[in-house]
């Protein structure tokens, strides 16, 4: 991960995280 790219990777990755987190759940 490239420093500059670390707060759009975290705003953007977060949600897909979350959701793939309720895909494992489930």
């Amino acid at each position: 991960m490239d420093d500059v790219g670390n707060k759009t990777t975290e705003t953007t990755s977060t949600p897909i995280i979350l959701v793939i987190a309720g895909y494992n759940r489930n």
